[in-house]
């Protein structure tokens, strides 16, 4: 299993965006990436560029639409079928979702708590949810420097928290909802997904079984082994609770370092968080963080915490872990 940097949200011309799809993969890749999803608004006419011949020039690209509705956004991956998105209401999403998971799709709430209405009308998700098992990913972090613009971000992270703690079982997305290549005045981000090969497919699968992790600059080092299982564990994995865990824990310093070197990273802590974002244990990232962690039932992930540009936050977080009694 090898981790890809990835950026699942972008747009060309065929919706709002300025790139067209040949250029946001030459794009892409000139900025570190190795796989993108294409999800314009509301239309898949851009997947009929892609080819074979573009993917071996620039990286894999996973087809996708982003649905741009009264009510939210909702970005829709590796989906068999069509599912039409124009005569969803705001009480029947539920269906909607059953309908593209039984046609192999999958299911990410974009920028949950972007500004709404009356500027953004549709941006701020409000549809009505229940079936929060059938959601496979949220757009935790969104924008630029995300881990600071705690608006929406905080809000987003409160509320995949909120359904972590419920037993649902999502994993998390960085988006950077990527419109036009401009100078980077501000971290961006990206999300990391664990790969058996570089290929659509493949990345789809990393979505489907939560194997993500998000960044706002350095990759994150999180190599868990299970002791009694005698196997490396990633994120979205379950494991018996009360399985000692041996953790290596840091930041990689060097991959993609041109975009995010001027803003400063300095790596300080890693925290497995459990329920209620509450720290089970910690660690000084200097230069790596060696653990023992023994799960209670339940689930937890890894948070790095540090600086960017002088300021403390966040820089990183990885996707839940699951420990069943």
């Amino acid at each position: 299993m090898k981790w890809i940097p990835a950026e699942l949200h972008t747009h060309t011309l065929h919706s709002d965006g300025r790139f067209t799809v040949p250029k946001l993969c030459a794009c892409a890749k000139r900025h570190g990436l190795e796989m993108i999803a294409l999800t314009d608004h509301n239309t898949l006419s851009g997947l009929d560029e892609l080819t074979d011949e573009l993917s071996r020039e620039t990286i894999p690209v996973i087809r996708g639409i982003e649905w741009t509705a009264y009510y939210g956004h909702m970005l829709v991956l590796d989906c068999g079928e069509y599912v039409d998105w124009r005569d969803v209401s705001q009480g029947d999403m539920d269906q909607k979702i059953r309908q593209i998971r039984a046609n192999g799709g999958l299911v990410g709430i974009a920028h949950p708590f972007a500004i709404g209405s009356p500027l953004c009308t549709g941006c701020c998700w409000e549809y009505e949810v229940s079936a929060w098992e059938q959601v496979n990913y949220i757009e935790v972090w969104s924008g630029e420097f995300p881990a600071l613009h705690r608006g929406r971000n905080g809000r987003a992270e409160d509320m995949w928290q909120s359904l972590l703690d419920r037993g649902f079982r999502i994993a998390a997305s960085y988006g950077r909802d990527w419109h036009a290549d401009a100078e980077d005045k501000a971290p961006w981000g990206c999300t990391y997904l664990a790969v058996e090969e570089s290929t659509p497919s493949c990345g789809a699968a990393a979505l489907r079984e939560g194997r993500t992790m998000v960044t706002m600059g350095p990759r994150p080092i999180a190599e868990i082994y299970d002791g009694r299982a005698q196997r490396e564990i990633y994120p979205g994995c379950t494991i018996p609770a009360g399985n000692p865990l041996s953790m290596r824990l840091g930041m990689d310093m060097e991959e993609r370092h041109g975009e995010w070197e001027r803003f400063h990273f300095i790596p300080e802590l890693a925290q497995v968080t459990g329920a209620g974002g509450r720290i089970l244990a910690e660690a000084r990232l200097d230069p790596g963080a060696h653990l023992q962690f023994t799960p209670p039932a339940g689930h937890f992930r890894i948070v790095y915490r540090g600086q960017v540009m002088g300021k403390p936050c966040a820089i990183a977080f990885t996707s839940p872990y699951y420990a069943e009694a």
